[in-house]
């Protein structure tokens, strides 16, 4: 959500955004590949957060293009979204909370990573957040519309 309400306003107004928890709690990194992870969601270490989850497919398809981007670089998906977070007008820097320090030294990649103009457009497409009313009715309606006018009244 801050992307579509809150970072167009810091722009306007020259203000920097900081950005927490730029891995979505680690869910940009792949970890639900790692055979910890089970373990620690039962523990309750990694109850969902609060607030709009993503949905699995849209989620699904935004690690799709991060890992693509990142075996293109031959590096791992977490420096692949902080750089291309990084790179984002308005954005100053980013909270990052490793629990270990592969993570961290992971994480530093991403102030070398440096993403073509290909990469940053398709991270963007991936990561277009859904409309959210009313623009889920534009949408809805516009489907309609396309539907009904191609519809003939049957004859009685």
């Amino acid at each position: 959500m801050w992307s579509t309400k809150l970072l167009p306003y810091c722009r306007a107004d020259n203000v920097g955004v900081l950005c927490y928890s730029p891995l979505a709690a680690g869910q940009l990194t792949g970890w639900r590949d790692t055979p910890r992870v089970l373990g620690r969601r039962r523990m309750g270490m990694m109850s969902p957060l609060p607030g709009p989850t993503l949905r699995a497919a849209r989620a699904a398809l935004d690690l799709v293009a991060l890992d693509l981007v990142a075996r293109a670089h031959g590096v791992s998906m977490a420096p692949v979204a902080l750089a291309w977070l990084l790179a984002q007008p308005g954005v100053t820097s980013v909270i990052v909370g490793p629990s270990r320090l592969e993570q961290l030294e992971d994480n530093l990649g991403a102030a070398s990573l440096v993403l073509t103009e290909e990469e940053l457009r398709s991270l963007d497409a991936a990561t277009q957040p859904e409309p959210i009313y009313p623009g889920t009715l534009d949408r809805a309606l516009g489907a309609l519309a396309e539907r009904s006018s191609s519809w003939t009244k049957p004859r009685s």
